[in-house]
């Protein structure tokens, strides 16, 4: 449990965020994504992992503005919920902004489902325009949505999920990211 004064990285109060309110599931998501989305970082030699763990562990926080019984539906989603579950970027950004300490993660947050060839939301963002977090973000997302078994889907097998990362390479996801991503796992 976080105190109500918590400091991490310079942010206080962090028991004060929606993030809180997500349910088990999504909070351990959040925190898988974290780990990878770091190791990433690490990899790359990135001086700011901490950073980037931070703002993985808040990828989701949007989700907290949608109704459990959408998040947890066993089976396909409606088009209506569908549209709902795409906005939970945005849902997110909105949270950050009223947060001054967390405004360097809210454009992270926004754009963490945009894909290198331009056909993600909620924006549209192709390539490099992408922030270097958020593409991080994007591949460890998808690799821990696809090893982790989903009350709408069984999960699938580490390899499998490094072997759709390579074919989704260039289009979904940077592919020099892709292969940091996949060479952590070679080790």
């Amino acid at each position: 449990m976080l105190k109500k004064q918590t400091t991490f990285l310079g942010i206080t109060d962090l028991s004060s965020l929606a993030y809180l309110d997500l349910d088990m599931d999504t909070r351990d998501h959040c925190y898988k994504v974290a780990h990878y989305a770091s190791a990433i970082a690490v990899a790359m030699g990135n001086q700011y992992s901490c950073q980037v763990f931070l703002a993985a562990l808040l990828h989701d926080i949007g989700k907290s503005k949608i109704a459990k019984e959408i998040l947890c539906k066993p089976g396909e989603l409606t088009p209506k919920e569908w549209e709902l579950i795409k906005r939970h970027p945005v849902m997110g950004y909105h949270l950050i902004k009223e947060n001054p300490s967390l405004m360097p993660f809210k454009e992270i947050v926004l754009y963490h489902h945009e894909r290198f060839d331009g056909k993600g939301y909620p924006c549209g963002l192709m390539g490099y325009d992408i922030p270097l977090t958020a593409r991080m973000i994007s591949i460890a997302d998808a690799f821990d949505t696809m090893t982790s078994t989903r009350v709408y889907r069984e999960q699938i097998s580490v390899e499998q999920a490094l072997q759709e990362l390579i074919h989704c390479s260039g289009t979904q996801f940077d592919p020099e990211l892709v292969r940091i991503f996949v060479d952590l796992f070679k080790e």
